[in-house]
């Protein structure tokens, strides 16, 4: 069972998780389908992995894109607290590699599986695709 993201990349320079390893790199996703949903309300660590990685225009999509395909990432929860979006915050490893293949805030859609979070392993199956 897993939980299954797919979003724009944005990027954050003054709010995000406290934890050392977050980037800077996220994916907003709506509170009410997700931490809402699943009754988190603290900043968590998660683990997943990359299925996709899109670019909104076609000359950014490029064949190299499917090598980040399966590749597993560590990712910190930031629910929305009075905002309408949580944000997926990439570890600072995950932005490493998406800078590699130069993958950039608000120019790629990440789809991502989303499989623990914190101690638990997600019960059930869910997919939230942000608009």
């Amino acid at each position: 069972m897993a939980v299954v993201i797919e979003s724009t990349l944005k990027t954050e320079k003054l709010v995000k998780p406290t934890n050392p390893d977050a980037s800077n790199f996220y994916l907003p996703v709506r509170s009410l389908k997700f931490s809402g949903k699943l009754g988190i309300s603290n900043e968590i660590e998660m683990d997943g992995r990359i299925l996709k990685v899109t670019g909104k225009e076609d000359y950014l999509n490029t064949e190299d894109l499917a090598n980040l395909e399966g590749t597993a990432v560590r990712l910190y929860l930031m629910p929305a607290g009075c905002g309408p979006n949580d944000g997926v915050f990439f570890s600072r490893n995950a932005y490493k590699l998406l800078d590699s293949y130069s993958v950039m805030p608000d120019k790629y859609e990440i789809r991502l599986e989303i499989f623990s979070i914190g101690e638990k392993t997600v019960e059930e199956d869910l997919e939230i695709k942000q608009q």
